[in-house]
């Protein structure tokens, strides 16, 4: 890629900006449900960082901040948003309550540093950063069962089918992400106590299973979810196409 203007400040030796060249073009809706799912990761106790971010609305409004968290319901989309002030961006008291529709663009600050959250598959591990381990995984699943048995009322399990897996350790970072997804699309139903109520009478175990396309399956007591380990946005399921999927087999 070339740039035309002397004294441009992409430097291609620096990892971050390499990285900012790579992010695909979406639209501040798609940004916005990548970043509750980023959201809902740190929530669940992942050492995640939730950038700072401007929403851009119409009327030349607009708003920096934090997203707290997303809803859908019959009605649509809406939006909890934690407000910055001051020059600094320091956290405020103070709330703001949107409807995403009027959202025309998203200014994420230090994008570099999730740029991997950000790029849909194109860029697997985060600048700088290796892929986690095999034991890592193990250990970070484990706490990712712990989270939905509490919020379900009765032990599940985590089980990942490693034969499947690809030996590449980037597809180990894949992983990671496809497992953290499923856990906060599945303790997002949780909150619901009649969900609750359903899915505690049948759910046992959670299998994780490499393959070319992105579903879900329900075989007696597994949830079985299948997820394609490389880089990739083709097909992969968001996170309210993966609570669909999910609430369609109970």
């Amino acid at each position: 890629m070339q740039f035309e203007r002397e004294g441009d400040p992409m430097n291609f030796s620096d990892p971050k900006l390499q990285a900012l060249i790579k992010l695909p073009p979406k639209r501040g809706a798609e940004i916005l449900e990548e970043l509750h799912s980023l959201r809902m990761r740190a929530n669940q106790g992942e050492d995640t960082a939730v950038p700072l971010i401007t929403v851009y609305l119409r009327d030349n409004l607009s708003f920096t901040g934090w997203l707290v968290d997303m809803a859908q319901d019959k009605r649509g989309n809406s939006l909890l948003f934690h407000l910055a002030e001051g020059n600094r961006f320091t956290p405020s008291y103070d709330v703001v309550y949107l409807d995403p529709r009027d959202i025309i663009a998203v200014k994420v600050f230090n994008a570099a540093s999730i740029a991997h959250f950000l790029s849909f598959g194109k860029i697997p591990t985060p600048p700088g950063i290796h892929p986690p381990t095999k034991m890592e995984l193990k250990r970070k699943a484990a706490k990712f069962a712990e989270s939905v048995s509490q919020n379900l009322g009765s032990k599940v399990g985590y089980n990942i089918r490693w034969e499947s897996m690809p030996e590449n350790p980037e597809n180990m970072l894949t992983l990671h992400e496809a497992v953290s997804d499923f856990t906060g699309a599945l303790n997002q139903i949780l909150q619901d106590r009649q969900s609750i109520e359903i899915i505690s009478k049948i759910l046992k175990n959670v299998l994780f299973i490499s393959s070319s396309r992105w579903k879900v399956e329900l075989e007696e007591d597994t949830l079985i979810f299948y997820f394609n380990p490389f880089p990739s946005e083709e097909g992969k399921l968001s996170r309210y196409e993966l609570i669909d999927a999910i609430e369609n087999l109970f």
